[in-house]
């Protein structure tokens, strides 16, 4: 997770203009950074889903396509993917802490856009065939409006998010930015009460 938080900067500090590049070298360097945390989150369902005795087979322990490890969790376990959510906390009768979990209902990436958005990035990291290259008037495309909001839609379904695990019982939390510890990533495996 720490590794998608240093990508997703990256994609904001080329948005704002602090790479040197020109447009169409940001957009193709925005889009391979969007590929890879695709990808890390694919990896990271895949490590939470270790419960799973089928996510340690050989074929899945050296897949590296998020396209390939996302259907193949989707016939282990239809509830794998991340679930975006805000936790509160109130404090209890005995002076410890109850969490609470809400869902987040704004737009973020479900799995089936993350998936679409993971063949597009495949698109534009390509030049394609000759018959795309010699058709005439087409530019190489520079605008990054898609790349802001497929940006705020990852950000929207990460900053927390729970998984359930096969286990319907058994939750994995995870909080992009603990602001009690400089930031880092906060994860905890829980059990729903």
């Amino acid at each position: 997770m720490e590794e998608i938080k240093v990508r997703g900067e990256s994609v904001h500090a080329a948005v704002d203009g602090e790479f040197s590049m020109p447009p169409t070298l940001v957009r193709e360097f925005c889009f391979l950074q969007i590929r890879m945390i695709i990808e890390l989150i694919a990896l990271g369902c895949l490590v939470v889903h270790g419960d799973i005795p089928a996510t340690q087979s050989a074929k899945l322990m050296s897949a590296y396509s998020a396209n390939e490890i996302i259907k193949a969790l989707e016939k282990l376990h239809a509830d794998f993917y991340p679930q975006p959510i805000k936790r509160t906390t109130t404090p209890r009768y005995d002076g410890r802490r109850q969490h609470h979990m809400e869902a987040v209902t704004d737009p973020h990436l479900d799995k089936g856009q993350l998936l679409k958005v993971y063949a597009l990035c495949g698109d534009s990291l390509h030049r394609g065939n000759m018959k795309k290259l010699m058709k005439e008037g087409k530019e190489i495309p520079s605008d990054l409006s898609e790349v802001v909001s497929i940006m705020e839609k990852l950000k929207i379904l990460l900053n927390e998010h729970v998984i359930s695990l096969l286990d319907p019982n058994v939750k994995f939390v995870c909080q992009m930015a603990n602001a009690d510890d400089n930031n880092k990533v906060q994860t905890v495996f829980g059990v729903a009460s």
